[in-house]
């Protein structure tokens, strides 16, 4: 998700004072607004061919080949696993691993077919096949924000009005429209892309393309926003909310797909993102090994949807908290300032001089069995 405020679906549970210390509670409120926002974003109609259907698909965000590649008994870890909170799972079945339900079986089985097949990754994926990832991609965030805006309607029906809480949450939720809106025309792009049959050209940009001759203990697909390039150097300063760059930031496609011999690794961004130009100018004169470093860095320092094999040893996967943590204390900063504080904070905490602080589950020290 990228997992900054544009694309993080709120927790509504912490938001309203609920948290582990009194676990059944939790449970109970979770279960309650969980279900209320489900009555609120019911639709009988798939988001994509607008047809009504009786049941949306189980849409996979990571392709299942890949989740069944590196599941045990058919478990997974989830992003949860290095916290311990005793009241969330930290394990998920391949079913139930970061899934949406959007759009019908039909759709799901036609427009994400290319790159949803293990034959097709011989060779570079094609413009379509980068698109239909990126649509899949989008369809997730747009599901979580119909979520999201529900979830704040109700914090704001359950608040005294006129009340500083009740400002707080409005501006929230008028944020999480904008950034609907914003998701869902890069969602019309990509479709846009697909249903040209690749006559439109050159709209994505690969960065980095390899087939890895082991099984990582990872997959992810995901699209993350990167705040601080490999030189220290701010390219988005989260906290300087006046520059209108914040409010157009764009993110780098990281995709990594283990299969049965090997693991496919796709880096790519839209062609017309310069955002990154001085970001990829380093990255790609790195070696192999230095490029899975810095990803694995952004894959659990800068996101959330990934799954972890449960062969990865516990020791291992507590060490990643040390990055998965940073997102939700870069959000807790609210009195830094924006533009002198706030970046140098931003800089020692994504620092990429730390990357071998957490352990690289993209090496091959990490391998699956074949």
């Amino acid at each position: 998700m990228k997992q900054n405020e544009e694309y993080r679906p709120v927790d509504i549970s912490t938001l309203l004072g609920k948290n582990e210390d009194d676990p059944i509670g939790f449970r109970k409120f979770n279960s309650k607004y969980r279900r209320e926002i489900d009555r609120r974003t019911h639709t009988d109609k798939c988001y994509i061919c607008k047809k009504e259907c009786k049941g949306f698909c189980n849409s996979h965000t990571i392709p299942r080949f890949s989740l069944e590649k590196i599941a045990q008994d058919g478990m997974l870890f989830n992003n949860f696993a290095p916290f311990d909170i005793a009241h969330i799972d930290s394990q998920n079945g391949v079913e139930k691993s970061i899934v949406f339900h959007l759009i019908c079986q039909a759709c799901d089985g036609s427009i994400f077919q290319d790159y949803e097949n293990e034959e097709n990754y011989v060779s570079p994926p094609s413009q379509v096949m980068l698109a239909e990832i990126v649509l899949k991609l989008k369809l997730r965030y747009i599901w979580l924000k119909h979520r999201e805006i529900e979830a704040y309607k109700i914090l704001t029906e359950n608040i005294p009005s006129n009340s500083d809480a009740e400002y707080v949450m409005r501006k929230k939720l008028n944020e999480a429209i904008y950034f609907r809106k914003k998701i869902e025309n890069e969602y019309s792009y990509a479709k846009n892309i697909i249903n040209s049959k690749g006559t439109i050209a050159d709209s994505y940009q690969i960065e980095l393309f390899a087939k890895l001759p082991y099984r990582t203990a990872v997959a992810v697909q995901e699209e993350y926003v990167v705040y601080v390039d490999l030189q220290d150097e701010i390219i988005y300063n989260i906290y300087d909310t006046d520059n209108k760059k914040i409010k157009y930031q764009r993110g780098i496609y990281v995709c990594v797909f283990p299969m049965s011999s090997f693991t496919v690794l796709l880096v790519f961004r839209e062609s017309n993102n310069k955002d990154y130009m001085d970001f990829f100018s380093d990255f790609n004169v790195m070696t192999l090994d230095q490029k899975l470093q810095v990803l694995n860095y952004i894959i659990f320092s800068y996101g959330e949807n990934y799954m972890i094999s449960p062969s990865v040893p516990k020791e291992t996967i507590d060490k990643l908290k040390i990055a998965a943590e940073k997102n939700d204390v870069i959000r807790s900063r609210s009195d830094l300032d924006p533009k002198v504080v706030g970046a140098k904070h931003l800089i020692n905490s994504f620092s990429f001089s730390k990357m071998d602080s957490i352990p690289n589950l993209l090496d091959s020290k990490y391998a699956l069995p074949l």
